[in-house]
């Protein structure tokens, strides 16, 4: 038990002290020890004078000292509703504790929300019954916002959070309503049943929503909270809550349920467990407050799921420990890098000759191809390459037109199955070389028009065989197999030919499948009707005179009339119109 002094005389002796010495602080505890066993009215009359006193001056041990009183005499004393004295006191302090929200000092910034918390309760059970104190509830809401901000505030001290979120449970409590039973209401502990009805300026439905407000930042706080003593702080305010207001349990684990661990990434796993721990004890507590409760099996299976998230997580934490641990032993040895174009060794070796014998260089993509016989060519010196032109051109046999078989012998041949290539040909390619030989010839002719040779000659007398007859049957068998492989090679390129970050999604020269959709389209939709028999009959036009030929070109020009050659023709258009129009969207 402390010593009986004298509060007064130990005062003026603790200021006739060297301020913020030691003995100043030994003498200003023997008086708060003697302050705490005596009466509180002693306490606070004392404080009415102290509080305007120092709240304008600067930090100081003295000035700590007294704000420290107030918080005492405001949270740590039973309430006593009947206490005007204590009641009015509480009205009073607001203002000082309001300036002290702007000091610089964390610690006074701490020290009076911490004590705000404790006024704001006791403000709202005041004006609960006298109507008359409506500037007082006003100021206090002034001070609520004031606090709130700190909460979102990027460079809030982390002891200013902390206070924030009690205070937060301490405005939750307040806003929400309690036991119905007014044999059961508590004055620590007011809520909206307290507020009795037509009062002036309590609107108990606009209070509930600002609590769901209060709630869902208590609730952001908690699920994006980086720092485990927050987390740990929030976890204790729901947890007095549920205790309150056993209404708001399932609210409480629900919140429990939806944190996600990762959010403590970059703090330790004793962290993240001690917040699953700290979960946990909240839940148990709510099931021994209330064996009997309605949401008992509720609860329980909320602790089951985080039991089985707790493990989760901390497997996840020991498979990246793991991986860690060996990347720092091992390190990965650096990949090489590849260059799109080839180097041409320098230094070359004697090859077998017969080590491609088995290799299908049908496998090998062109642009590969391309580049290996462009390289081969540059190690071969002009003139050698020039006598190699030359000796090939004059070994070229010279191109006789074949005889032409038999009407009896196509009749018969046809009639077997059609047998297609293995090998695809580019229809665009052939094209294009067809083209780029006959312009090559065109500058030949230009060039020794004067001096005809006998390769000219042949060529001007030969004539392209003609084009053999084809059933129907033979006819749908040939597109057929024809379509089958413009897919296989379709599909084949794309596997081969994929696209590279910085490349051309096309390169000049290459087919592509939208080619091969393009010349299919064609084959369908200019008609099935110009076969073989309007090119015979054009082939004797060319051979003719000029009103042969005339009557020829009116008669290729002209549909023909055969009905069964417009029916499969109108059905290929409709199988190509039914394939587009059944996913148009993409085709």
């Amino acid at each position: 038990m402390a010593a009986v002094v004298d509060p007064l005389a130990t005062l003026r002796q603790a200021l006739s002290l060297a301020a913020d010495s030691p003995a100043q602080a030994s003498v200003l505890a023997t008086l708060r020890e003697y302050l705490e066993t005596v009466s509180p009215s002693v306490t606070i009359l004392l404080l009415k004078s102290l509080v305007p006193n120092v709240q304008h001056q600067t930090d100081s041990l003295f000035k700590q000292w007294v704000f420290e009183l107030v918080w005492y005499i405001v949270s740590r004393l039973p309430v006593n509703p009947h206490d005007q004295d204590r009641n009015r006191f509480i009205l009073d302090v607001v203002d000082p504790l309001r300036e002290l929200l702007a000091d610089q000092n964390p610690f006074y910034m701490k020290l009076a929300i911490q004590t705000l918390g404790s006024v704001y309760p006791q403000i709202f059970r005041v004006c609960c019954t006298d109507p008359s104190l409506h500037p007082q509830w006003l100021k206090m809401v002034d001070v609520r916002t004031r606090v709130l901000d700190y909460n979102t505030h990027p460079t809030t001290p982390l002891g200013v959070r902390l206070a924030v979120v009690k205070f937060l449970q301490r405005a939750i409590l307040v806003h929400s309503k309690g036991p119905s039973d007014p044999r059961l209401h508590n004055p620590n502990d007011p809520h909206l049943l307290f507020v009795p009805a037509n009062h002036p300026f309590f609107n108990v439905p606009a209070m509930e929503k600002e609590r769901i407000g209060f709630t869902e930042q208590l609730l952001v706080t908690f699920w994006n909270g980086r720092n485990p003593d927050i987390s740990t702080a929030v976890i204790q305010a729901f947890g007095g809550m549920a205790k309150a207001r056993p209404d708001l349990i399932p609210f409480v684990f629900g919140a429990f349920l939806g944190w996600d661990p990762s959010k403590l990434a970059a703090e330790s796993i004793v962290s993240v467990r001690s917040v699953f721990k700290a979960m946990r004890i909240a839940l148990l507590h709510f099931n021994r407050a209330n064996p009997q409760g309605r949401h008992k099996g509720e609860v329980e299976d909320a602790i089951r799921k985080l039991d089985v998230k707790l493990q989760e997580t901390l497997a996840h934490a020991e498979e990246v420990r793991r991986k860690r641990a060996l990347l720092a032993v091992a390190p990965p040895e650096p990949v090489p890098i590849i260059e799109d174009s080839l180097v041409a060794p320098r230094v070359f070796q004697a090859v077998d000759p017969n080590i491609l014998a088995d290799f299908d260089l049908s496998t090998v993509p062109s642009s590969i191809l391309a580049q290996i016989v462009t390289e081969s060519l540059r190690l071969i010196d002009a003139e050698r390459f020039e006598a190699a032109v030359e000796t090939w051109k004059a070994s070229r046999p010279t191109q006789i037109a074949p005889p032409e078989p038999s009407e009896g012998a196509e009749e018969e041949e046809m009639e077997e199955d059609v047998i297609v290539k293995e090998e695809p040909i580019d229809p665009l390619i052939m094209d294009l070389e067809e083209e780029d030989a006959q312009i090559q010839v065109d500058e030949e002719e230009e060039e020794d028009a004067a001096v005809p040779t006998s390769n000219e000659r042949a060529l001007g007398t030969f004539r392209f065989p003609r084009p053999r007859r084809m059933s129907e049957k033979q006819r749908d068998l040939l597109v057929r197999s024809c379509l089958q492989r413009v897919q296989s090679r379709g599909e084949a390129h794309t596997l081969i030919h994929q696209p590279r970050a910085g490349d051309l999604l096309q390169k000049r020269g290459k087919p592509t499948p939208d080619m091969w959709a393009l010349l299919m389209i064609r084959m369908i939709t200019r008609g099935a009707w110009s076969g073989a028999d309007l090119v015979e009959d054009f082939g004797s036009a060319e051979d003719g005179d000029g009103e042969n030929a005339q009557g020829s070109e009116d008669k290729v020009a002209t549909n023909p009339s055969d009905e069964k050659v417009l029916e499969g023709e109108y059905r290929m258009r409709r199988m190509l119109f039914n394939y587009i129009m059944a996913d148009f969207t993409s085709r």
